[in-house]
């Protein structure tokens, strides 16, 4: 299977994914959906086709592109293995951390940033995150030179207001005929509200999830997501002494939420929870 656009818009001088690859990918990920949606509308005999569909191509889909010789998928660059980790039961348990640490050791090899198109990227930053590389992701989020989201806003020619369509756009020597005014790429917004604030909302459960990813390279963080429900505001602060957390989190009355508070180090322990002002734990 395959379609001609692949990881579209690859950063120029970096090694294209094979386009079958996100292709299947795309193709899995479309399966998954159905069977949410199944399962949303209680249709047993869906879910059960769609069930062994998506369980049929993932063990295509790890038979056909992963390569023992990269400890990954097709030939090791950070989209395959990327969206070979998003996907579901697709790599085998004992190979997860084999595979995450290829994909890791490749990011480090490109100074920490990123080498990934359309596809790659939207699915890049959550992986890591879920992987416990979360201050890795933030390293590659927040670089500034070539190829990075901050290489927009701070490069010798044009300073961005908004994401361009390519990484390149205004590379010196290549550049100049791609949008400056884009969403393509914006799918690491997604990654800021549902990791950076911890808002996870997926439209169907009737319960929030709220977990917060904290990171070394940030001290403070808030952020808002507007439901019809009304407006969920969470923020967080790292304290000077990095002993403590601050969080704040506002739930909308009607809705029930599930709050997961992360520590700012593997032996902190919560002190009080106050709630509209009212302590009501410590």
């Amino acid at each position: 299977m395959y379609f001609a656009y692949g990881d579209w818009e690859t950063p120029v001088n970096y090694p294209v994914t094979n386009s079958s690859l996100v292709s299947a990918f795309s193709y899995l990920s479309d399966v998954q959906t159905m069977i949410i949606l199944s399962k949303v509308l209680n249709n047993e005999t869906n879910v059960a086709k769609y069930s062994k569909l998506y369980d049929q191509l993932a063990t295509e889909f790890h038979a056909t592109f992963y390569n023992p010789l990269v400890n990954g998928y097709a030939a090791g660059y950070q989209t395959a293995n990327a969206l070979a980790l998003k996907l579901p039961d697709v790599v085998p348990s004992n190979l997860r951390t084999s595979v995450i640490k290829a994909l890791t050791d490749n990011i480090v090899a490109n100074d920490n940033h990123l080498t990934t198109g359309s596809v790659g990227t939207a699915a890049l930053f959550p992986v890591l995150s879920d992987a416990g590389y979360h201050d890795l992701a933030m390293t590659v989020a927040t670089q500034t030179t070539y190829p990075s989201f901050g290489f927009m806003f701070n490069n010798g020619v044009q300073n961005a207001t908004t994401n361009w369509e390519t990484f390149h756009a205004l590379l010196k020597g290549v550049g100049g005929t791609d949008s400056l005014n884009r969403h393509m790429f914006d799918s690491i917004g997604a990654w800021f509200y549902r990791y950076l604030a911890g808002v996870q909302l997926n439209g169907f459960a009737e319960d929030i999830a709220v977990r917060p990813r904290l990171t070394v390279l940030l001290r403070n963080m808030e952020a808002e997501v507007h439901t019809i429900n009304g407006p969920i505001l969470v923020a967080w602060q790292r304290h000077t002494d990095d002993k403590a957390v601050t969080y704040d989190v506002t739930i909308p009355n009607s809705l029930h939420s599930i709050i997961t508070f992360e520590p700012v180090q593997p032996t902190a322990r919560c002190m009080s929870i106050v709630e509209s002002g009212v302590l009501i734990w410590y």
